[in-house]
């Protein structure tokens, strides 16, 4: 694969997806895009063990931290990708600017539902959680 790729979502797929293209094409340019400010993390441990205290920080993380400056991989944490041009093969940012690609994977995953109301999701002691801000 030749060029930029740039990877939106940082979760379980596209953190594989951004592990295999490096397996595969060492010298690619590789971009993964979190709107989270942590590192990926695994999802199911977070809800779980990391929340009952069980798991430390370092053993939900899909990757060390350091994994992805080793590997040549750019993660912008913190950052929300506002569109995409398929035309320009382009996207913008939610703070203004604007990311070219050559090749553009999206892997945002799904939206938590909340419980219906009639079911109590309209308690106070009732959270979604789907991230690490939501679990501390």
């Amino acid at each position: 694969m030749t060029g930029r790729t740039i990877i939106i979502g940082a979760s379980h797929a596209g953190v594989a997806v951004a592990a295999k293209l490096r397996a595969h094409a060492p010298d690619a340019s590789i971009t993964l895009i979190s709107a989270e400010d942590n590192f990926p993390v695994q999802r199911p441990v977070l809800s779980k063990a990391y929340l009952s205290g069980k798991s430390t920080l370092d053993y939900i993380y899909l990757r060390a931290p350091e994994w992805y400056a080793d590997n040549n991989i750019e993660l912008m944490r913190g950052t929300k990708v506002a569109s995409i041009d398929a035309v320009t093969k382009s996207i913008a940012l939610a703070d203004g600017s604007a990311l070219k690609y050559d090749n553009l994977v999206i892997a945002t995953g799904a939206t938590p539902r909340r419980l219906p109301a009639e079911i109590g999701g309209h308690l106070p002691n009732v959270f979604v959680v789907r991230d690490l801000g939501n679990a501390d």
